[in-house]
């Protein structure tokens, strides 16, 4: 009479790990600041007063403010905060700042009409930065009562101030940078800046920074701020995932007699696992895993094949 169920010995589970590579696409990320926290643990606030501890960018108000105490004729006053984090050079990223910039019309000394206010922010590869590694979205007071785009057109000011988002974008891919701006408070479309767009795949890193800088005139409270920094990104790349995984292994066989390998979510429910096998030696590891992620019970057994 032929078997119809027998277990040969010892079976073992031996369970471990496999690291699956796939193609995970739509993997969000983000960070932000709207600077209401009281403090900057997001920012490497090194360069923050790079001139007299006056000067530079203060945590007030809700914002990220500029500030220039005094006229002088030395040539700029500065602030910069790096967001404290390197992007990624793997991952399609934008990152966006509102900020505010006081009209030109408020520069009283015609002999220093040329000198400069400036808010804007920065794709940098190390910082200080080298002018060569430096992507711009720039906005500045110029010389004839308007706000000009830095590497972009002449704009006119109207009303009390500028309100704006800037913004720089990353396409992996192409390993291409593009700065652009919103004007906010303005009758205007999208402005991307010209040249706007810059190669950075020869990077070793990019970090981002937002800076104020005065080249001569004093700037008060309310007059040139930063608010609502916040990046985002979606990666492209193949993702590795970590799977629980066991595979059997099986003892006391008899050499020369087929088995078929059984397995059972519970016990009276029983499927052949493959084509039946012939012992060519008293033992053998089975060579397939199971994945156990999401299994509460897994059982194995052999019989004998005809």
């Amino acid at each position: 009479m032929q078997k119809t169920k027998v277990v040969l010995g010892v079976l073992a589970v031996t369970a471990g790990l496999i690291m699956q590579s796939h193609i995970c696409r739509g993997t969000s990320w983000e960070g932000a600041d709207d600077f209401s926290t009281g403090t900057l643990a997001k920012w490497d606030t090194t360069f923050m007063h790079t001139n007299p501890p006056n000067d530079g960018l203060f945590l007030t108000a809700g914002h990220m403010q500029f500030v220039r105490a005094v006229t002088s004729a030395s040539y700029a006053s500065s602030g910069t905060s790096l967001w404290s984090q390197s992007l990624p050079l793997y991952t399609n990223w934008i990152v966006l700042v509102d900020a505010h910039l006081k009209p030109s019309s408020v520069k009283t000394q015609s002999s220093q009409q040329e000198q400069d206010i400036k808010a804007g922010l920065y794709l940098v590869d190390s910082f200080p930065p080298n002018e060569k590694n430096m992507v711009r979205s720039v906005l500045e007071n110029g010389s004839t009562n308007d706000v000009m785009a830095l590497d972009g057109p002449d704009i006119p000011v109207v009303g009390a101030g500028w309100d704006f988002t800037l913004g720089i974008s990353y396409d992996s891919k192409t390993k291409i940078a593009t700065s652009l701006y919103y004007p906010t408070n303005q009758p205007l479309q999208t402005v991307v800046m010209t040249p706007n767009c810059h190669y950075v795949g020869g990077w070793t890193t990019l970090r981002i920074a937002i800076s104020g800088l005065s080249q001569y005139w004093t700037v008060g409270p309310g007059e040139v701020w930063f608010d609502n920094f916040r990046l985002s990104g979606v990666s492209d790349l193949p993702n590795a995932t970590m799977l629980k995984t066991v595979k059997p292994s099986f003892s006391n066989l008899i050499l020369g007699r087929s088995y078929q390998v059984q397995v059972a979510g519970k016990l009276n429910a029983w499927t052949n696992q493959g084509t039946p096998f012939t012992a060519t030696n008293t033992s053998m590891v089975y060579p397939q895993y199971w994945d156990v992620n999401n299994w509460g019970e897994l059982f194995f057994r052999l019989q004998v094949a005809p």
